[in-house]
């Protein structure tokens, strides 16, 4: 894994925000479980109160060995698209 600076809360927008926040969490849930589990993350304006704005959800399928090569390799390639950016 590729880790690039992060920018400050201000240089960032709510989009780059939420995009870095994603792949913090994706990388977080395969220390956590070892990917047994997958995340869903509401805005917080659509939660109604007494609800958490996430919920944790054992994966329906396992990803085979290659499917993993495939996916380190895209995240490679976005991570040089974004440091070339």
């Amino acid at each position: 894994m590729v880790l690039l600076p992060v920018p400050s809360p201000a240089a960032e927008n709510a989009a780059q925000r939420v995009q870095r926040l994603c792949r913090e969490l994706s990388d977080a849930l395969d220390e956590w479980t070892g990917g047994d589990f997958m995340a869903e993350v509401f805005p917080a304006s659509v939660v109604l109160e007494g609800f958490k704005p996430y919920a944790f959800d054992q994966r329906r399928y396992a990803l085979d060995p290659t499917r993993r090569v495939l996916i380190d390799c895209a995240r490679q390639f976005q991570d040089l698209r974004e440091r070339d950016a």
